[in-house]
């Protein structure tokens, strides 16, 4: 049993009796702990955010994000490489199912230009997603490099384009600097690893894997599972966004290809 239900099932009678009704849905439903946020949890049990929080705690940890992240994590849960290989492509498929998920692909589909925010290890894939949409429609994305260059062409969006955030950790400052210069009402999409991140607060449509490092200082400075899960959800959204028109998206891609046109 993961270690996270064993800290829960060994101390559940000391827990007082609104403790005991977490302890009892979580046992009964420890999925919950993969997909849910302490607000959703707390919804779920009948009781508040900070009862979550109190109750993590409770347990040893310093909060509900900590419980998620040892929950996720737990060595138990990988009995080989294999798995271990294959663990971001699992966490990524669970989200590929959801309602949030179409709307996000449906939002970028709808979008006159997608507008990219992304920084330090995370440009990975913010880059790589941004040359494939560059091949289909050189007019329907922008992403600039360096912040100076993100900020200074923020004027140049309108009402009908979005903005993706790529940020592997959800806490990117330099992303969050940028949200007093979006125009008001503009539509604004989060790709992370995060869970109840700071700039969930800003986004209009959240993607949340929750695929981490073993380690909280790998997963903040040098990610590569939580990486991996991020360029795997970014490479299936490109695939749903071309999917409405895919014989015509081929057709575009060989006229602009240096393969094809010498052949």
């Amino acid at each position: 049993m993961n270690d996270v239900l064993i800290r829960i099932k060994q101390s559940i009678e000391s827990f007082s009796p609104n403790h005991q009704e977490i302890a009892k849905y979580i046992l009964s439903n420890p999925e919950c702990l993969e997909t849910c946020t302490a607000r959703e949890l707390a919804d779920r049990t009948y009781s508040v955010p900070s009862s979550i929080i109190s109750f993590s705690k409770k347990i040893g940890y310093s909060g509900f994000q900590e419980m998620k992240f040892n929950y996720n994590n737990a060595p138990l849960n990988l009995v080989n490489k294999e798995q271990d290989f294959l663990r971001p492509f699992h966490t990524v498929n669970k989200l590929l199912i959801t309602k949030v998920y179409n709307d996000t692909v449906e939002t970028l589909i709808s979008a006159q230009r997608i507008y990219i925010f992304a920084f330090q290890m995370s440009q990975v894939s913010a880059l790589d997603f941004y040359l494939k949409v560059h091949k289909v429609d050189p007019t329907k994305i922008m992403f600039f490099r360096s912040f100076d260059e993100q900020v200074r062409n923020i004027p140049l969006l309108n009402k009908n384009d979005v903005v993706l955030m790529i940020s592997n950790s959800g806490e990117c400052q330099e992303i969050i600097d940028c949200q007093k210069y979006l125009p008001n009402g503009i539509k604004k999409i989060l790709i992370t690893n995060g869970i109840d991140s700071t700039l969930s607060r800003y986004c209009t449509h959240e993607l949340s894997i929750g695929c981490f490092e073993n380690d909280i200082l790998t997963f903040k400075e040098i990610p590569t599972d939580s990486r991996n899960a991020l360029l795997y959800l970014m490479d299936k959204i490109f695939e749903d966004m071309i999917s409405p028109n895919y014989e015509g998206t081929l057709e575009k891609i060989k006229k602009s290809s240096l393969f094809f046109s010498k052949s």
